[in-house]
């Protein structure tokens, strides 16, 4: 059986995400996320694999060979699956070109038999797809571990994917490392635990510190739309003194506005003394620390501890069996590690960002892409 490269509406991106058994869905490959980009007017399209020839639907005569391409596209029967799919987003480049980026995909089963053939012909569509859009690169950061480790970042027995690496190697993909996404994260398994198992496994520090958080009388309490510009101004105070860009207001009321419910804004805070914001995206599967920051001057009250406890608390009690801290550099010494490292989970390598070339240009363009890695030397 063949497959079928082509643009999918978003309806058929849900279905695909409903009915499929990828394994590693997560926000940035989301209806959600594409309806984000349509509402800042970006360039962005859902693509996918489909199983199985075209064909005409039953009944069809003689006379119906003569319908046009398109005719026959929509003629599709509805059993064709997708077996990957992915949302790919333009960025402008030089020259009127453009770079095209598809975080945290493609999807697809990367434990199924038939994943050799589905990764090449995946890439030569979405190749041909986006060279036609005016790519000179087509950049992709699929959502699978690399190989497992534990809360020290060692190796440890397991299941890896290191051959999807050199499978997209051969596919003629450079392999970049960390590059614009998160490649090392740091992961709380909750599933099956309960709150007092959760606590009795925090290293001693970090229940001191909740303990103090208690004693200060730190609340933690969602924020509203209108106190958009606090979660702004910590994480600007917080970013500048660990040396990370944070986002600008709008990308916060794009997220809020696209995702819904499904994004939480937080703050931890003493006698109304805002002391730490965080932000949240929450689904069935996991919640997802996906930036944070703290007044220097309100640190002493521990209101980052209180803030991680409290959502670990809800997460528990919500049945969500995943809390992932996301983006963490594992190296000795850098105190956001040894945060999160205290509440005792393990970290995950991604496979990485891959890029590839797109005629002459794009050659050029990856050629100078310079690998990075965090947390150990290769």
């Amino acid at each position: 059986m063949g497959y079928q490269f082509r643009e999918l509406s978003v309806r058929e991106f849900e279905q695909a995400l409903e009915g499929a058994n990828f394994g590693c869905q997560n926000f940035l490959q989301s209806i959600e996320m594409y309806q984000r980009y349509q509402n800042l007017g970006k360039e962005a399209y859902l693509i996918g694999l489909e199983e199985g020839e075209n064909t005409l639907e039953e009944g069809s005569d003689a006379k119906s060979s003569q319908k046009s391409k398109t005719e026959h596209k929509n003629s599709r029967k509805s059993s064709h699956r997708i077996v990957a799919c992915g949302l790919t987003l333009a960025r402008p480049w030089h020259f009127g070109k453009k770079i095209f980026k598809i975080a945290g995909g493609p999807l697809l089963d990367y434990d199924g038999a038939s994943r050799g053939q589905i990764l090449t012909d995946f890439s030569a569509g979405a190749r041909n797809f986006v060279a036609k859009k005016g790519a000179v690169a087509l950049e992709i950061s699929p959502d699978i571990i690399a190989q497992p480790r534990n809360m020290e970042n060692q190796v440890i027995p397991g299941k890896d994917y290191l051959k999807i690496h050199q499978n997209l190697l051969k596919l003629g993909y450079k392999y970049l490392g960390e590059y614009e996404q998160a490649k090392w994260l740091f992961v709380l398994n909750l599933q099956g635990k309960t709150e007092q198992e959760i606590w009795d496994s925090l290293r001693v520090t970090h229940r001191r510190m909740l303990r103090k958080a208690e004693r200060e009388g730190v609340k933690i309490r969602e924020m509203t739309d209108d106190e958009l510009p606090l979660m702004k101004e910590i994480l600007a105070e917080t970013g500048s003194r660990q040396g990370f860009a944070d986002p600008n207001l709008e990308y916060y009321r794009s997220m809020k506005q696209a995702f819904g419910e499904k994004v939480k804004f937080m703050l931890a805070e003493r006698e109304n003394e805002p002391l730490a914001v965080a932000m949240y995206i929450v689904d069935q599967d996991e919640m997802i620390y996906l930036y944070g920051g703290s007044r220097r001057a309100g640190q002493k009250y521990a209101g980052s501890y209180q803030m991680q406890w409290e959502m670990i608390k809800q997460a528990i009690k919500e049945g969500i069996p995943r809390y992932n801290f996301y983006g963490t550099k594992p190296i000795a010494g850098n105190g956001v590690y040894q945060f999160k490292q205290g509440f005792r989970g393990t970290m995950e390598e991604l496979l990485g960002t891959f890029a590839l070339p797109i005629g002459w240009l794009g050659k050029i363009y990856v050629n100078h892409l310079k690998e990075r890695e965090i947390g150990e030397l290769r």
